[in-house]
């Protein structure tokens, strides 16, 4: 009997078991596998099959097949296969929704996780491969989380820059518009045959709810806007982003900035990302109580980079004290600090990377400070990472990594181990370079390893000294007395 027809009925009885097949759809669903197969009738042998959780092992057997069948493109093919055997996107829609009005936010998202997880498109064995530890300081320092992320490839902040002055007549726009549903997939964007996504209104306005493929963290997921336009900092951005955790109350949710250098790799989509509230920022402690504004709590936070926390009850007190914030932030000079205020002609430098939750009642607007300015000291950006850390993270700091979870490229995972064995030898650098090339930066970590640092450390210590270049005002009596000066200012 063709393994042909014994596939067929396998992928089917997964997706009834994991993603709700119904009766009629799996008779239909076959069938369309069968002809794709060149089979013209159903497997009828004996059939002892207990679908697994993940669908790991089908994605493989699957790809082999079609690899068998001359596909010009095995996996791309095999996840239009389980796109087709998932459910339709109004359906998760739909269900997304009911589950929401009868068991709450929590078990909706739950719901559109499992649908993903199941469909493979959330791959759950690739990111379990991703190398992650807790960075903690023996200073007391607030800890990070430092990821090298095996999934995702390393960009480089002029290219997103660039992205953002290129008119974009592909289809999709962008990797984030609502057509990418069921898209095949080219160029940079992968295919999407089993992405699934669900309609959310944030202050009013049509968004939608999906998870992210690459789950940086627990439950990590992408809200982003119906049209295709640019991000955008402002008051309508800080009532979204309290819409959505009035909305699911269990999660966190933050917008990368709107600028050049200090946003995030996609700047032309308003979009935000959310999840657990389980990022080293929420559990920072206050470091200097500001004051009470309309009823807004306003303190300044101990971290790294520069983090004001406004706390209240009242969500467009935290809007309109926010928005008075940024204000003040955007036009702010100070020649000293390099913060350049608005040039001549309109064009901003200084902008938040906002974060919202809720606590019971309260409700809570983290901002972090940012500028892009740049000198001929920095000309990556002098609240970028410094040049001589870019051999560790180069990409700019997005909200991720501002909020103390590291995303460091997969060239690490081998690079940093060929340091370690190469510090065990007495080898010149400038040698080890000429034949390993990419290697070209690393010298002061391959000296800190000789010195006896291990990696971990090294990488560590490097994060934590990233966080403070991102950092408008310095850990400093100075600094420190500087941003209480601005902040009180910007509340008269």
């Amino acid at each position: 009997m063709s393994d042909s027809r014994l596939l067929a009925r396998k992928l089917v009885v997964y997706a009834e078991r994991r993603l709700d097949l119904g009766e009629l759809d799996s008779i239909y669903v076959e069938n369309v596998l069968l002809r794709l197969f060149g089979e013209n009738a159903p497997y009828q042998g004996p059939f002892d099959y207990e679908p697994e959780e993940l669908p790991d092992a089908l994605y493989r057997e699957l790809e082999e097949k079609l690899r068998e069948l001359s596909s010009e493109d095995p996996h791309k093919d095999a996840v239009a296969v389980f796109g087709l055997l998932s459910p339709r996107p109004d359906e998760v829609n739909r269900r997304f929704h009911e589950i929401h009005e009868r068991e709450g936010g929590f078990a909706a998202t739950e719901y559109l996780l499992g649908e993903g997880r199941h469909s493979g498109y959330y791959a759950v064995s690739d990111l379990a491969k991703n190398l992650r530890w807790e960075a903690v300081y023996p200073d007391g320092s607030p800890s990070l989380t430092i990821t090298i992320n095996l999934a995702k490839p390393e960009k480089d902040n002029k290219d997103i820059a660039s992205s953002l002055k290129k008119e974009n007549l592909d289809y999709p726009s962008c990797a984030l518009c609502k057509e990418n549903l069921g898209y095949e997939g080219m160029g940079k964007i992968p295919p999407r045959g089993t992405l699934r996504f669900v309609s959310i209104e944030l202050d009013g306005d049509p968004w939608y709810l999906q998870y992210s493929p690459y789950g940086y963290f627990s439950r990590h997921c992408i809200a982003f806007h119906h049209d295709h336009f640019p991000m955008k900092i402002d008051g309508k951005c800080f009532a979204s982003l309290l819409s959505f955790v009035e909305l699911f109350p269990d999660f966190f949710i933050g917008s990368n900035s709107d600028l050049p250098i200090v946003g995030g790799s996609i700047l032309t989509h308003e979009h935000f990302q959310g999840g657990d509230k389980e990022l080293p920022l929420f559990k920072a402690k206050v470091r200097t109580e500001v004051g009470v504004e309309s009823g807004v709590r306003i303190s300044i936070l101990d971290f790294y980079d520069t983090v004001l926390l406004l706390e209240g009850k009242e969500k467009a007190s935290l809007v309109k004290t926010a928005e008075k914030l940024l204000a003040a932030w955007r036009k702010h000079v100070d020649r000293s600090r390099q913060f350049p205020g608005v040039d001549e002609d309109g064009t901003n430098h200084q902008t938040f990377t906002p974060f919202a939750s809720r606590e019971g009642d309260f409700y809570r607007l983290y901002l972090i400070l940012r500028c892009n300015s740049v000198s001929p000291l920095h000309p990556g950006g002098n609240y970028h990472a410094h040049e001589e850390r870019w051999a560790i993270k180069k990409e700019g700091i997005g909200l991720i990594e501002a909020a103390g979870l590291f995303i460091l490229p997969s060239r690490l995972k081998r690079q940093l181990a060929l340091l370690e064995e190469e510090a065990k030898s007495d080898g010149d650098f400038s040698e080890i370079v000429k034949e390993n090339p990419d290697l070209q930066g690393f010298e002061g970590c391959y000296k800190a390893l000789r010195a006896g640092v291990d990696v971990r450390s090294y990488v560590n210590m490097t994060c934590r000294a990233i966080l403070d270049d991102v950092a408008v005002y310095k850990n400093t009596v100075d600094d420190q007395a500087a941003l209480l000066a601005f902040v009180k200012g910007a509340l008269r």
